[in-house]
This record gives C-alpha cells, structure tokens and sequence, in this order.
C-alpha cells in the first residue's frame, strides 16, 4: 500500500483550469477565423461585366507614372514617346467617327482648330512601333495621356490576324455589341459604351489580304476633363490681357 497522500480537490481544481483555458483559447482561434473571412472580398458574380474598358491593366482612372511605362515596355517592347502633341481621335479612315460615331466627332472638333491649323496640347503620347518584338498578337500601339491630369485619353492598337478571338473576348468581357457595318468601304465594327468611355474594335483586310483588328479606347470623361481645363485657361489668358490693357492706361 502506498503511504504518499493523493490531493483530489487539487487535482480536480488543475483539470477545472485546462479545461476553463481550452475553451478560451478555441474562442479565441473561432472568433479569429470569422473574421478572417469577413475580411475578404466578396467575389463579383460570375456572369457580372467590366466597369469600363481596359488595355493591358491601364484603365480609366490609372494615372501616367514611370512605373506604368515600364511595364508597358515589359510587355511592348522600346517606346517612342512625344509630348505637346495634336490630339486626332479618327480612325480607319477621314470622316469615320463623324459618320457613325457623332460624340467623339465633336470632341474631335473642340480639340481641333476649325481652320485646320496645328494645334497641340499638353499630352504624352507613347508609340510603340515594333511590338511584334514582344507579343505577335499587336502590330502598333499608341497611347495617349493628359500631361495635366495624367489620366489617359485615348488607346489606339493594331492588331493583325493573330487577335481573330478578340471580338469572342470582348464580348464575353463586356457584353452584346453595337455592329457597325461600313456603308462605302469593306470594313466592320463593334462599339461598346460604357457612361462617356467608347470602345471600338473594327476588323478590315489589310494589304495582303489578312484580317486586321483596329481597336481604340476613348476615355469620354477624361477628355471632357481636358476640353474643360482647356477653356478656363483660355479665358484666364483673355482676363489677363483685358486687365493688362486696362492698366496700361
């Protein structure tokens, strides 16, 4: 028989604080995992369409950076890049937009001198030449920015043969397009509107007979923004002339 003295109660009051401890403890670790799932985004509905329109990752609100033209030439290759440039928002060919699409025309004329003098703006085009370098699919990129907001204004790419599945994506992306089909040169095009932002994707032949894909992106908002800023400096310059002449006598 074993003389040592067994302490119950001590043991039972031990037991009582491992078990008080352990279920904190799962309390804790509970409470950690809801809120950990809480916290993260609800994934969008699987049959929900893209805000806006979007070329390599560039967006309506993505804002000009050295950043940003580094990775465009991660994946456009070297770029030429100009800036104090004239702002042309045709395609395909003269007359095109006015002929079917009215609101980038007039935009085009505020941009634009009526007499047909050059008029530039504060801008940073990028030109992408030889793309080919690093995708086959793009056979000229140029991109447009506001020097002053930094925001894009408008995105002109080519694309040859090899986008055949661009139209599939963009719809599937974006939703049913406008189909526009040229009245007095072989040509066709898909239009996507989303609040001010176009975009347009037209497929004609080119020289050897191949298919090309012109696509261009305007960003309506942003460029209302430039015309606007535009204005007020304009009549700031003429206030300014006013009160100099009025003060010169």
């Amino acid at each position: 028989m074993d003389n040592k003295t067994i302490d119950i109660p001590g043991r039972l009051n031990n037991m009582r604080l491992k078990i008080l401890f352990l279920s904190i403890l799962l309390l804790v670790i509970s409470s950690m995992i809801i809120t950990g799932c809480n916290d993260q985004e609800t994934p969008a509905p699987s049959g929900s369409k893209a805000s806006s329109f979007t070329f390599l990752e560039l967006g309506a609100n993505t804002l000009y950076s050295k950043s940003v033209r580094s990775k465009l030439g991660d994946s456009l290759g070297p770029v030429a890049v100009a800036r104090k440039t004239p702002i042309d928002l045709d395609v395909n060919y003269p007359g095109f937009i006015e002929a079917y699409f009215k609101p980038i025309y007039h935009r085009n004329q505020q941009l634009n001198d009526a007499t047909g003098a050059r008029r530039e703006h504060d801008t940073i085009k990028l030109m992408y030449r030889y793309p080919q370098q690093k995708s086959r699919l793009f056979k000229k990129v140029e991109l447009l920015f506001s020097n002053q907001s930094k925001k894009p204004l408008c995105f002109k790419i080519v694309a040859g043969k090899e986008g055949a599945e661009i139209i599939d994506a963009m719809r599937e992306k974006y939703g049913s397009p406008k189909e526009t089909k040229w009245s007095h040169e072989p040509g066709v095009s898909y239009s996507w509107e989303k609040d001010r932002d176009l975009l347009i994707v037209s497929r004609v032949l080119d020289r050897f007979g191949d298919p090309e894909y012109r696509i261009v992106i305007y960003y309506g908002t942003n460029i209302d923004e430039l015309i606007e800023t535009e204005l007020r400096q304009i009549q700031q310059s003429e206030e300014n002339r006013k009160k100099a002449g009025r003060s010169a006598f």
